[in-house]
């Protein structure tokens, strides 16, 4: 069964950091992200990022990515896991 990670926020999305600018959310996603997929790999799971780019990904091309993954493999056959934080 497939394991999607969808890593967040990309860097231009503008707010989501700590108050004092230091913790940016995109880049601890991210990092937690491709350290989760290296654990689900090593375990013989079928996992892949996503959105593998660094840039911004507007939601609806998340959802139509999603979409995509869930009309060929049946949407009771996926895992879904949206990584976020509250900087």
């Amino acid at each position: 069964m497939p394991i999607l990670l969808d890593p967040s926020h990309g860097p231009n999305t503008p707010g989501k950091r700590s108050p004092d600018g230091t913790l940016l959310e995109y880049a601890y996603t991210r990092d937690l992200a491709n350290q989760i997929l290296t654990t689900l790999r090593t375990k013989g799971h079928n996992a892949q990022l996503l959105v593998p780019e660094t840039e911004d990904i507007p939601l609806s091309e998340r959802v139509r990515r999603i979409n995509a993954h869930c009309n060929t493999l049946g949407k009771s056959n996926i895992i879904l896991i949206s990584i976020h934080v509250n900087a």
